[in-house]
């Protein structure tokens, strides 16, 4: 087996890796954006729930549990849609 094909292999076996990693950043801006619409006279106790999930999210996205990460800011988007 010849560098090219070896790197060949690598290559396929990686990138689509990194097609379908984790979503977690993008979910946190969803969160942010869902927060951002909505009323905060109307739905305060919403908003500051889905903060507190949002925090929570974000933590599990730093600490590297990216299923629980994106679980969480899943429940916090389904909290906001009100």
């Amino acid at each position: 087996m010849n560098l090219k094909t070896v790197i060949l292999i690598l290559t396929i076996g990686i990138f689509p890796s990194f097609a379908f990693s984790y979503s977690c950043p993008m979910k946190i801006g969803n969160v942010d954006q869902a927060i951002s619409e909505l009323d905060s006279t109307k739905h305060g106790a919403i908003i500051e729930a889905a903060k507190v999930l949002r925090t929570k999210g974000e933590k599990a996205h730093k600490n590297g549990d990216h299923q629980l990460s994106e679980d969480i800011l899943a429940a916090a988007l389904r909290l906001l849609d009100v």
